[in-house]
Order: structure tokens, then sequence, then C-alpha cells
């Protein structure tokens, strides 16, 4: 466990020393032009970034909740009753890939390409040894060597879950920031231009962005001590918002004038109502105690896979509805 201390250590001193670093590469980047919006070099490499935040972060994430799940991370040996269910699908999925070719190509983002390098290298790592222990279960070898490998390949696994998640912070840091910028860029080209739909869907999803971020500080355990007086008066604000969109989206001679694929409004409308409805249902929860103290127990005797409204879900839910944005937009 030396090494992850020392790589912890390291990463730790890049987030302090480089935070406002990162600040000013972000705005370096989108200030080397006149118009980073159409720079299609600058815009082709963050889309290839913020397409690993989106999706390959959160597999690597949900695959550590199943591992903590089904094994006893002490011992290495799996619980209960579970089997063995984390899951990553290859060690280079297409998102991968496609970041890896920008890492040396494009404009350059030196922090954000150094955190993107060592994001592809924790992944990696992180994907061998789930693979490992996958063939070794299905092959049932655990049952011929009473989980010595398991026990063995246990600190290797945690180890690896470690790195992954201090990379995973970094590079998604960085996201952040040149999102922040993106999105400050593009209202304002909306309002310029007069694109009211455009500027009403980018406002929507940036409500539904605050209103998540101050969600995901609890979990299914702790969302009864969400101040909800807070947290409901988001959930409003992005209702409204919602509205608004729609009313403009009506129009649909504006509507196919501004956005490219005006066809998937609807999937992209039926994913924002239900994030809107989990949002409520969460709210709901907290604040029934006997139906918060349920839900808690019947994630601790079958597992937190079982728990259908979290903080968690929310932020799958989000997840769902900004594929959709993408395609519509």
């Amino acid at each position: 466990m030396k090494s992850t201390t020392s790589f912890l250590i390291i990463l730790l001193l890049c987030l302090v020393s480089c935070k406002e670093t990162n600040k000013e590469q972000a705005a370096l980047y989108l200030d080397k032009n006149e118009d980073p919006l159409h720079d299609t070099a600058l815009v082709n490499k963050y889309n290839a970034y913020v397409a690993v935040s989106n999706y390959v972060s959160p597999a690597a994430q949900e695959a550590e909740i199943k591992y903590v799940e089904c094994v006893d991370t002490k011992t290495g040996v799996l619980r209960a009753g579970m089997t063995f269910s984390p899951f990553l699908n290859t060690d280079r999925p297409y998102e991968l890939q496609k970041m890896e070719t920008y890492i040396v190509k494009g404009p350059k983002m030196d922090g954000l390409d150094k955190s993107a390098a060592l994001y592809l290298e924790a992944y990696q790592n992180l994907h061998k040894v789930i693979r490992e222990l996958i063939d070794y279960y299905d092959i049932n070898d655990h049952e011929k060597d009473n989980y010595e490998k398991a026990k063995k390949l246990n600190p290797t696994v945690l180890e690896a879950f470690e790195k992954f998640a201090s990379v995973d912070s970094l590079f998604n840091a960085q996201i952040e920031i040149m999102d922040k910028n993106f999105i400050k860029l593009e209202l304002e080209s909306y309002k310029t231009n007069g694109k009211e739909v455009l500027y009403a869907h980018t406002m929507l999803i940036e409500h539904m962005r605050e209103h998540l971020q101050y969600t995901s500080q609890y979990d299914y355990t702790t969302m009864n001590k969400i101040n909800f007086e807070v947290y409901d008066k988001k959930t409003d604000t992005i209702v409204t918002a919602f509205k608004m969109f729609n009313d403009l989206a009506k129009n649909e001679e504006i509507l196919k004038k501004e956005v490219r694929n005006p066809h998937f409004l609807s999937i992209f409308n039926s994913k924002v109502a239900d994030y809107i409805k989990m949002s409520q249902q969460i709210s709901e929860v907290g604040k029934d105690k006997k139906e918060f103290d349920l839900i808690v127990k019947r994630a601790g005797r079958m597992g937190k896979q079982y728990v259908k409204v979290s903080p968690e879900k929310l932020s799958k839910a989000f997840g769902e509805l900004i594929k959709e944005s993408n395609r519509m937009k």
C-alpha cells in the first residue's frame, strides 16, 4: 500500500498547487482565439474528454460500489449469498480510445492532457485486476482454493480503486473548470444571437447540475439529512425552467432552426421528467422517517442495488438526460 500513499500525496499536492493554474489554463485554452466555440479542434478534444467523464467514470464508480457490496473488503471473500458482480466491459472503451488519440492531438492542454494520461493508465490497471477476478469466479476457482487468490488480490483491487478515484477526481475537476467556461461562452453566444430555445435548454441543464451538485453531498443512508427547504426550492427552479424551455420549444419553426436533432426532444423531455419525479420522491422519502428507515434496512439486507430512490440514482438519471441532450443539441 506504500505506492498508493505516495501516489495520493503527489495527486493531492497537484490538486492544491494546480487549482489556480487549472483555472488560468482553462481560460487560456478558450482565449487563444476569438471564437473558441467554433474552434473545431478545441471543441472536438474537449468533447472527447467530456465523454470519458460522462460514461467511463460512472462505470468505474459503479464497479467499486458493486465490489464493496459483494466482497468483504477486510478479507477479500464473497459475502454470504452474493455473487461477484463488478464489471468493466473492456480495458479500452471507445471513449478512452478517442481520448487517447487526443492526449497528443489538437490544442495542447498541459494539465488536462497529463490528467488524461494518468486516467487512462489507472483505468486499465483497474480493469486488469477486475477482469482477473471475473475469470477466477467464472470457473469457480474460489471453490477449489477456498478464496486464496481472492484474498491475495483484494489489496490490489482496493489499491486500484483508490488510485483510479484519485485520478478521476483530478480529471473531472479540470473538466468542470473547462465546462463552466464553455457554458458561459455558450450562454453569451445564445443571448447575443437570439437563440432562445438553446439558451433556455442550457439554463435548464445548469439548474439541474446545480441541484445535483447539492444533492450529491448525500447518499441513500443520509438523504434524510438534506435541507429540504433549500432542496425543494432548487427542484422548483428546475420545474419552472423546464416549463419555460418547453413553452419555447413548442414553436417548431424556431426549434428546427436552433436544434440539430429536434426529433429527440420528446425523449429528452421524458428524461427530464424522470429526473424531476425522482427529485420529488427523494424529498418525500427523506421527510418520511418510516419510509426512509425501511429503505435503509432493505438495502442493508438485500444490497444497495434495490434502493430505487436515492441521490446516486438521481445522478444516473442526470447522466441519461445528458446523453439525450447531446443527441438533440
